[in-house]
């Protein structure tokens, strides 16, 4: 057998460069992500509108700074108390609730990726299997009419989405050059991400995705 033919080898190869993709998302992509935003709430002084709200809130608040609103709070400090530990208790029952359903998913990505390697490295089993239910439950000419069409769909959905992955990411990498290095314009990785994935959407993807980079 040659290097691609062996299975079990052909599978640990792509499952190395998908795991490699995630690690470069989030040790690469993601920080540069979040210092853009960053950026953009200092540039935008968003950071400087909060802490001068807070300061000096507007006018339309200033009843809080009257003393029957003070006296109404003294009065129903004990109310008040008593909401905040009930809306404490229920956000950290939430809170455990999330861990309980995160550990749950990423249980069930384990268990997928290990049935999507089992599936793989003994597809013909599976596919047996599938035709023989094909035909047990239709006649012949049907089954092969299904069997045609699954074909055709599988080929042309699987076309199409390697096809607009792939337009994609060389829409977005020339995106990123251009405003990187030829516009010199602000927060060129949120920008090419932006337009990179909403280019997935088709007819009305691209400007969608051009709405915000203008």
């Amino acid at each position: 057998e040659g290097f691609f033919k062996n299975r079990a080898l052909s599978i640990i190869i792509v499952y190395l460069i998908f795991l490699g993709v995630i690690a470069l998302a989030i040790t690469v992509i993601a920080p540069s992500i979040i210092q853009s935003v960053n950026n953009f709430i200092k540039d935008y002084k968003y950071d400087k509108y909060i802490n001068n709200f807070f300061a000096d809130p507007p006018e339309k608040l200033d009843f809080l700074l009257d003393k029957e609103a003070y006296k109404f709070f003294e009065e129903n400090i004990y109310s008040v108390t008593e909401r905040a530990t009930e809306i404490v208790t229920t956000l950290l029952n939430r809170a455990i609730t999330s861990v309980i359903t995160i550990t749950s998913k990423v249980i069930n990505l384990i268990l997928g990726i290990l049935i999507s390697i089992y599936i793989l490295y003994d597809k013909e089993h599976f596919g047996n299997l599938f035709y023989k239910s094909i035909y047990s439950i239709f006649d012949n000419r049907s089954a092969k009419e299904l069997i045609k069409i699954g074909y055709e769909l599988n080929s042309n959905v699987t076309k199409f989405i390697i096809g607009t992955v792939f337009d994609s990411i060389i829409i977005g990498v020339i995106c990123f050059i251009g405003t990187k290095y030829i516009l010199k314009a602000p927060y060129p990785l949120i920008i090419s991400l932006t337009i990179g994935i909403t280019n997935m959407i088709p007819y009305f993807g691209p400007f969608i995705g051009g709405i915000p980079a203008v």
